[in-house]
């Protein structure tokens, strides 16, 4: 992602490109698709731009965040870490139930950050992803019960 991409999103939604906010955005679009901490930017920034603060980065990732530019994921470690949201990306999740076959499709849209974190975890870039949940549906367990049958899940 350029750094033109990321000062568009702050423009066209009348937020103002302060100096502050073109630093971030210039060293987030350096990273490339790389994850990074609040820490390791401001970091970064501090040794170019002495007078930037921290509470001014983690503002301007969360507007960031906010507006569908980069994402934020939590590691095993507690500590959030950043990277550029892949335009385009979209993850295809899709419900099976093992007995009857029938499939259907399934919304979940916090799934997309957190498999591109775990692709960037491995240094690849993800460009689409597709997720199949197996599982019994209501009908198949609703029908197992009135079979005299224990419902799946159930003792």
């Amino acid at each position: 992602m350029s750094i033109r991409r990321i000062l568009e999103a702050l423009s066209s939604n009348d937020y103002r490109v302060t100096w502050q906010r073109w630093a971030v955005a210039a060293h987030i679009a350096l990273k490339g698709d790389q994850l990074f901490t609040v820490e390791e930017l401001y970091q970064s920034l501090k040794a170019h731009y002495p007078d930037i603060g921290l509470t001014t980065v983690y503002r301007t990732l969360d507007l960031l965040v906010d507006l569908g530019v980069i994402t934020r994921v939590h590691g095993d470690d507690g500590v959030a870490r950043y990277g550029m949201r892949v335009p385009g990306v979209t993850c295809a999740v899709q419900l099976r139930c093992e007995v009857c076959g029938d499939t259907r499709p399934l919304e979940i849209e916090q799934l997309q950050p957190l498999l591109q974190a775990a692709a960037a975890e491995a240094e690849m870039l993800l460009t689409s992803c597709e997720v199949r949940l197996d599982g019994i549906c209501s009908r198949c367990r609703r029908e197992r019960v009135s079979l005299g049958g224990a419902a799946p899940g159930t003792r």
